[in-house]
């Protein structure tokens, strides 16, 4: 079967979507929709780790004298390291008394304080328990 000049025979124009614009075109779209839930899945990730996190007190703060080494990780900029180190503190030394104790923690420093502290605070109660 021939064509006359101009004319497309019906098997040119079947594969006629594997010309190389549109296979670019395609792995373009492949490459942006794969980064695009990466990058997803990682914000996500980062959204539930640095929000404050869930207490007990009415007000949303975690008692630096009562958590636990779980609940200081919900803190951000603390690990399962500094959160150990945190309760370590505490049961040796006694409770802590104001915010700034924590720098007697090693690892915690006046910057970090200033980053902990719109989510931490100290119980009233428990901080009477020693030095």
């Amino acid at each position: 079967m021939s064509a006359s000049p101009g004319e497309m025979l019906p098997a040119t124009r079947a594969t006629d979507w594997t010309r190389r614009p549109a296979k670019t075109a395609a792995a373009v779209f492949l490459l942006c929709a794969t980064l695009g839930a990466l990058a997803s899945s990682l914000g996500h990730q980062k959204i539930v780790r640095s929000g404050p996190p869930r207490s007990a007190l009415p007000d949303g703060r975690i008692d630096l004298n009562s958590a636990n080494a779980a609940e200081l990780e919900a803190l951000p900029r603390i690990g399962p390291a500094l959160a150990e180190r945190i309760v370590e503190h505490r049961e040796q030394f006694g409770g802590f008394r104001r915010i700034e104790d924590l720098d007697r923690v090693q690892g915690i420093g006046e910057r970090t304080i200033e980053q902990l502290r719109p989510f931490v605070r100290i119980d009233e109660e428990a901080d009477s328990g020693g030095d």
